[in-house]
């Protein structure tokens, strides 16, 4: 049992070529379960399916600090690590640069990056397929986009870096490189935002096109006015994925009925939803009317409100209690 590199290890100046190949059903006790790549190792893979690897880390591969991986055509799936990067494992220095057709599905970890770990430097080209999520570890770890990933699916997974804090949008995924230095909707399409947390989260790219970013929609706040100190079950803040939103009446009032909520404290127009489409913040006014006053009736009657409780109204009129 190898503890670096199960299936192969490359370390100094070394350099691999495969096409065409597998590397499947190796084990290493800690780090690149299939590969392991160190100093300034280079490994170049086309056509070459890496699956079925276990490790620590880098179930798939792992890049040690100097170590280069070129992986273009070809599967990484069904690899496991107990730690980080199922797939495939970026530590610092280390570095991976993935061309279309590649696909990276079922993959595996225990603490981070189920697909791919990205400490270092991740490249990609073309319409790649990342389904099992690629974690970014800070901001010094953006995906470089090396072509056009338009039509390809790349899912983000959570991280401490990449989280759901207002606080801190917009939050840089992704950005140009020397050769690919302006970014596209189309680009930013392939992205697939983390779940969950991210719900009015939205993928896009900068104004000037040189990164992607995820960025949140804008929170507005909704003021009630005249609650006359009634619970309100409505929601004082929302974001268009919020929307519609369909009113509650707040707590009954003694001695008053709700009537509705209006856009003004006098006239206006009654307001039962907040449609698609509002943007804004916005300011409400409950609407009051007295309640009718109970009177006093025989002792069959708790009061004047009781009465469509009893055969009818008849009796009351005649004998003047009403």
């Amino acid at each position: 049992l190898a503890q670096n590199g199960g299936g192969v290890y490359a370390g100094g100046s070394g350099a691999l070529t495969l096409g065409g190949s597998r590397v499947n059903g190796n084990t290493a006790s800690e780090n690149g379960g299939g590969l392991y790549l160190t100093g300034n190792a280079t490994a170049s893979l086309t056509g070459t399916d890496v699956y079925a690897n276990r490790a620590v880390n880098g179930g798939g591969a792992y890049m040690a600090s100097g170590g280069s991986l070129s992986y273009t055509g070809g599967e990484l799936s069904r690899n496991t690590a107990s730690g980080s990067g199922g797939g495939l494992c970026l530590a610092t220095g280390g570095a991976a640069h993935i061309t279309a057709p590649v696909s990276v599905y079922a993959n595996t970890a225990g603490s981070a990056g189920a697909g791919i770990y990205n400490g270092g430097t991740l490249g990609l080209a073309g319409p790649v397929t990342i389904l099992d999520g690629v974690y970014l570890l800070s901001a010094d770890n953006l995906i470089q986009l090396e072509a056009s990933v338009a039509g390809g699916v790349i899912q983000l997974e959570s991280s401490p870096y990449l989280s759901p804090d207002r606080a801190n949008a917009p939050i840089l995924i992704a950005r140009g490189t020397a050769g690919y230095p302006v970014l596209s909707a189309g680009d930013a399409q392939a992205f697939v935002k983390p779940s969950p947390g991210f719900g009015s989260w939205y993928v896009e790219p900068s104004n000037d096109g040189s990164v992607i970013r995820l960025n949140v929609l804008p929170l507005y706040s909704i003021t009630y006015e005249n609650l006359m100190c009634a619970d309100n079950p409505n929601p004082v803040v929302y974001d268009a994925a919020a929307l519609p939103i369909v009113l509650q009446a707040p707590s009954p009032v003694p001695g008053f009925n709700f009537v509705g909520w209006y856009d003004a404290p006098v006239g206006g127009n009654r307001v039962t939803v907040i449609p698609e489409g509002t943007e804004g913040d916005i300011t409400l006014y409950a609407r009051w009317q007295v309640a009718p006053a109970c009177k006093p009736v025989p002792p069959c009657h708790a009061c004047w409100c009781a009465c469509p409780r009893c055969p009818g109204c008849g009796p009351c009129h005649r004998n003047g209690w009403l």
